[in-house]
């Protein structure tokens, strides 16, 4: 009753309704994207990752499964070392990384570790199943008490196994492996020298 008297007398409903519409247009959420910064360095609950002195180190969690990818990024059309731990980039200067160091020797889960780079690295295992996977510059690799494979990568690579099981695998490059262990397997090509 009330509309049709004020909207039909006095010509005033289709004004009011225009009006609303145009401010309820005015206040609708218009869509956009904002840009992130940069991440430098990165402490999550999983582990962390940091840089000191050309040296990036990477511990991961007491317990829980680790898994970290050292490989090359490129970020705003700039290449720089991703060091991924458990999928959290960390994006550092390619010219201020020397060295990658996994210190996975305090850790009791199932560890990862993969370097897709030509960076040295070097990494040890903790009392889980351990992995390590090499990639074409000099790797050094510790395994711990547990489970412990090494998959050689194309450079210079030096497999020193665990206390416990060891699995060495190689196809190309060349390097030292140390058996130790309680049970040992060696894949290895005539260009690893076996002690």
């Amino acid at each position: 009753m009330m509309r049709s008297i004020f909207g039909g007398r006095l010509g005033i409903f289709g004004v009011d309704r225009i009006g609303r519409d145009c401010k309820a247009r005015s206040r609708r959420l218009q869509p956009s994207v904002d840009g992130l910064e940069r991440r430098e360095l990165l402490t999550v609950a999983a582990g962390s990752v940091t840089l000191s002195a050309g040296v990036v180190t990477i511990v991961p969690a007491p317990t829980g499964p680790s898994t970290a990818v050292v490989s090359y990024q490129t970020v705003g059309g700039v290449k720089e070392v991703d060091v991924n731990l458990n999928g959290v980039d960390n994006y550092f200067g390619l010219g201020t990384v020397g060295l990658v160091s996994f210190q996975g020797s305090g850790s009791s889960g199932n560890e990862t570790f993969q370097n897709e780079t030509g960076l040295s690295t070097n990494a040890q295992g903790g009392s889980g199943t351990n992995l390590f996977i090499g990639g074409s510059g000099l790797d050094a690799f510790y395994g711990g008490s547990g489970t412990n494979t090494f998959d050689a990568g194309s450079g210079y690579d030096v497999l020193v196994g665990g206390t416990g099981s060891n699995t060495y695998n190689a196809t190309t490059g060349s390097g030292l492996i140390i058996e130790r262990g309680s049970t040992i397997t060696v894949n290895a090509p005539p260009s690893y020298t076996v002690i």
